[in-house]
């Protein structure tokens, strides 16, 4: 895909205003040309069409992984959460200990807490990055329940050259990038083969 391709996605976010649009031009950002910023950036300005929170997961996500004010999307995600899914609960728990690890106030227990809380709330559906996580931290003993039940969790393994064949609409497709980045459910063979070698 040329760079034509978000020019075109960017004038339908503008002439279309509408969460569609604005996930299609969010992700290209993220998974062709690797922009963090830009898409941070580009949910702010459009933050008033997101009616959903799987959009606001993949940035919050993003903008705790590169510190770009990561507690500012956090609570956004804390205001927008009326109904309290058990999956948006799980997701939110993965979120905030991510969010925990990756700043300088970190707290082994708070930590393990949180990955706790998140695998509670997921009983019921695939969710392994909060299980593989927790298994980092824990006794071995203790750890390997969790690591057999993160790949248990894991449903979709595919090769990398697969990935590069996908069209435009698989690539883009918001779920996805949940299921493969913050789930942990969908990846590629190399990373699964590096996940089973690492316990």
């Amino acid at each position: 895909m040329e760079n034509k391709t978000v020019r075109v996605l960017e004038r339908k976010l503008v002439t279309n205003k509408s969460y569609e649009n604005l996930c299609q031009v969010v992700t290209y950002h993220l998974v062709i040309n690797n922009d963090y910023r830009t898409a941070i950036e580009t949910t702010k300005e459009y933050l008033y069409l997101i009616k959903e929170l799987n959009l606001l997961y993949v940035i919050a996500y993003n903008a705790i992984e590169w510190q770009v004010s990561p507690r500012d999307w956090i609570n956004e995600i804390e205001n927008r959460m009326e109904q309290h899914e058990k999956k948006d609960l799980a997701i939110y728990y993965y979120l905030k200990a991510f969010e925990l690890k990756k700043s300088n106030k970190y707290h082994v227990d708070l930590y393990i807490d949180y990955l706790r809380r998140s695998i509670q709330m997921s009983q019921g559906f695939c969710f392994a990055n909060n299980r593989l996580d927790l298994s980092r931290v824990l006794s071995p003993k203790e750890a390997k329940r969790y690591y057999d039940d993160a790949i248990q969790n894991i449903t979709n393994i595919y090769m990398v050259e697969e990935a590069l064949i996908e069209d435009e609409d698989e690539l883009l497709d918001v779920d996805k990038w949940i299921e493969e980045n913050i789930l942990g459910i969908r990846m590629n063979s190399s990373t699964y083969q590096f996940i089973r070698r690492s316990f």
